[in-house]
């Protein structure tokens, strides 16, 4: 683009930009393989009835944009080098949730079974991401997301580093949808803070305090 041209010749320089590789499962830094299945483009979170699918696209199409992962790693081997995820939360720019869970087979029953809430501490992200490697088995053997605090870092990451096209009007709209959930958080915490100051102690509970002491 025009910056990235401006900085080739000289004319520019980066400046500082929150905005970083985040490998959730330990991977190595390659670069793509087809055979192996490994592809470093983004991934965009659909649903339909068989469940959360991850497909992967040229652009970052809003369908791509994360703004909250959460994840949980299986706790088989809770020391091995190579570890997996149980459990994996997903929340899009539109505040839609949507879940990968790990699936084992009962050798007994022959029947499927999926772990449908964490086991074992969960870990969190926040900001606004892109699913950039994805592969699952019966868990999730590789995952890494690239992203920013905020959506101005985002855009300004792909102003001047060489990723991949955004979708047409992806950064208004990411911008605008971004701070609008954020202000709806901000105020849901305010009230709920105002609501926990303004609560009184109903009668019967002071009344039995006061006959315990």
């Amino acid at each position: 683009g025009e910056v990235e041209r401006k900085i080739k010749t000289g004319n520019e320089k980066v400046p500082p930009i929150n905005f970083c590789d985040l490998f959730l499962t330990n991977t190595k830094e390659s670069g793509a393989c087809f055979e192996d299945g490994i592809l470093f483009q983004p991934f965009e979170v659909t649903e339909d009835d068989k469940g959360t699918q991850l497909a992967h696209k040229n652009v970052v199409t809003k369908g791509c944009i994360l703004t909250e992962i959460e994840w949980c790693y299986t706790t088989l081997f809770p020391n091995t080098t190579k570890p997996r995820i149980s459990y994996l939360r997903l929340v899009k720019l539109d505040g839609s949730e949507f879940e990968i869970v790990q699936r084992t087979v009962d050798p007994k029953t022959n029947k499927v079974t999926a772990t449908t809430v964490p086991v074992g501490p969960t870990h969190c992200v926040s900001g606004v991401f892109v699913i950039t490697n994805f592969q699952m088995s019966d868990s999730v053997l590789h995952l890494r997301v690239c992203g920013s605090n905020t959506p101005e870092d985002f855009l300004k990451a792909f102003d001047y580093y060489s990723l991949w096209e955004l979708a047409p009007n992806l950064d208004s709209d990411l911008i605008r949808k971004y701070h609008s959930k954020t202000r709806t958080t901000a105020v849901a915490s305010k009230q709920s803070s105002r609501q926990a100051q303004n609560y009184q102690v109903p009668d019967f509970q002071r009344n039995e305090s006061a006959g315990e002491a």
